[in-house]
């Protein structure tokens, strides 16, 4: 759920309105799964869950830092990427929005900005694949959730400015 008052422009051009995860069985009980990170709220988006259903995965971001409002903040900004196993579980971290700045080099990942996510992303059950901007291009890269590990796909020239479409069969239907 996310936080409708103040009114803007809506989820589409904003990555970081206050939300909450929450959780509510078919006997209508309710259980909050994300609230806050370390006491700071906290902007969700782009929930998917695993083909197994195993794993539900989304993005977030931390809305204050240091105790310094950032809401409503810089729009699009790096998110870490977050998985949950069980409704009962605990939220686990899958990899940080802390990552070394971008220096042309395609060859690691320096963050998750802009997260798209095509109808089908997953290639398998622990791999997810998404668009995002590395540097100034946009870029497939693949998020191993079992191994928490990133791997972006745009090393050559070729693979650059792609956005992944679809997934199938372990066929990738890019632009």
């Amino acid at each position: 759920a996310r936080r409708t008052i103040p009114r803007k422009l809506g989820a589409v051009y904003c990555s970081n309105r206050p939300c909450i995860l929450f959780f509510i069985d078919k006997d209508g009980d309710f259980k909050k799964i994300r609230e806050f990170e370390e006491g700071n709220e906290i902007g969700i988006e782009a929930l998917t869950l695993s083909p197994s259903e195993k794993s539900l995965v989304w993005f977030e971001r931390t809305l204050f830092k240091d105790g310094k409002k950032i809401y409503p903040g810089p729009h699009r900004a790096a998110t870490r990427v977050m998985k949950l196993e069980s409704p009962s579980g605990q939220p686990t971290e899958v990899f940080s929005e802390n990552q070394p700045s971008f220096s042309d080099d395609f060859s690691h990942c320096c963050g998750i900005f802009n997260p798209v996510i095509c109808p089908n992303p997953w290639l398998d059950d622990s791999k997810l694949l998404i668009t995002c901007i590395q540097g100034q291009t946009l870029s497939p890269v693949i998020i191993d959730i079992e191994s928490k590990s990133v791997e972006v796909l745009a090393k050559d020239e070729l693979n650059r400015g792609v956005t992944v479409l679809d997934v199938s069969h372990g066929y990738i239907i890019g632009s």
